[in-house]
């Protein structure tokens, strides 16, 4: 009986205790909760009668016969795969859960998948004609491959999904609802929760609301605050790419951002929805999350560049485009909101 105790407390002090269990993260100008205190409140919920904490569902597939959708989608949503074997039953059952799933079209592009995962995917995509699979033998970056679902979507709306994320039942249908109600906003984004446990279902992650407050979007909070607000599951119109371009599929994990700064100093018009319906997981080893991450040092030579042209183009004076008069700038700018997010990113 002893031992089984001891056995179980140490699970429980590996469960709760790893390498940087303490650690808390700056993400999109947040300050993120631990890894522990994540697994802490889990536990706590687990043991709750009610409100407690609920899995995930994991995709199995079905062999029915193949559903045809004839109608033109009124989004489609590009995803860009590479080593997604651990994520992808639940990504693909967040998928399935989507209300607004027959009204829309998912474009996976596989990027040297193993064996599994192409099973998973062309057995899901066997019995769904909403649901285009295409596969790099090569390793291309995740914005490359985003390009290749662009070319091969029909829908005059774009959003992405993110194997290790995951989304409200709802989340495809209030963004297409958002952008046809806002016919003068090309990129619609949102507040997201942030969640460290990949088997944590929506209501769970709902319920805990760890959230961010993400600033309204201008090439001052992108360039000089460095915050992205549309990282995550933004929502934008096809024809911003015919007139802009598309990603730059030579970056590894900062393309997003360059194309959101790319237009935003065009004067594209962005506008951040009320609800908050996507979930951020904060992925130890994920692409833009991971400490030694190459998306800051590409972050840093993007903003260079365009702080640079920003200044050229608004007259900005040399003596307040450093960041460390930041402040001045925002007065200068009429933008005294973004202030607040620069104290608490400095404290």
């Amino acid at each position: 009986m002893l031992i089984k105790v001891i056995i179980k407390l140490y699970f429980l002090k590996c469960y709760l205790f790893t390498k940087n269990s303490f650690n808390q993260q700056m993400i999109l100008g947040t300050r993120v909760l631990s890894e522990y205190e994540w697994k802490r409140d889990i536990l706590i919920n687990f043991f709750t009668p009610k409100g407690g904490w609920s899995k995930r569902k994991l995709y199995r597939f079905n062999p029915e016969n193949r559903i045809e959708y004839f109608k033109r989608p009124e989004i489609s949503v590009l995803i860009s795969l590479y080593k997604s074997e651990k994520y992808l039953r639940g990504f693909i059952q967040n998928i399935l859960e989507q209300s607004h799933f027959n009204e829309s079209e998912f474009i996976f592009v596989a990027v040297e998948p193993n064996k599994k995962e192409l099973k998973i995917l062309k057995e899901f995509c066997s019995v769904h004609s909403n649901c285009i699979l295409i596969i790099s033998e090569n390793r291309i970056s995740i914005y490359k491959a985003w390009n290749k679902a662009i070319d091969k979507s029909t829908a005059n709306l774009l959003t992405n999904m993110n194997v290790d994320d995951l989304r409200s039942p709802s989340s495809l249908k209030l963004q297409v609802d958002f952008m046809n109600k806002n016919k003068n906003v090309d990129v619609g984004y949102q507040d997201i929760l942030f969640y460290r446990d990949l088997k944590s279902s929506w209501n769970y992650v709902e319920r805990q609301n760890f959230k961010t407050k993400l600033p309204e979007v201008s090439v001052t909070c992108l360039a000089w605050l460095g915050i992205n607000p549309p990282h995550n599951a933004p929502v934008w119109r096809k024809n911003l790419h015919t007139l802009y371009g598309q990603f730059d599929s030579s970056l590894v994990s900062a393309g997003d951002y360059e194309f959101w700064l790319r237009i935003c100093i065009e004067g594209v018009k962005f506008k951040k929805m009320d609800e908050t319906h996507v979930g951020y997981f904060v992925n130890p080893i994920g692409m833009s999350t991971k400490s030694d991450s190459q998306s800051s040092k590409e972050e840093k030579s993007i903003q260079e560049n365009y702080k640079d042209r920003f200044t050229k183009i608004m007259k900005i004076p040399q003596t307040i485009g450093e960041n460390q008069f930041f402040e001045q700038l925002c007065d200068f700018l009429g933008e005294p909101n973004l202030k607040e997010y620069y104290r608490e990113i400095h404290k």
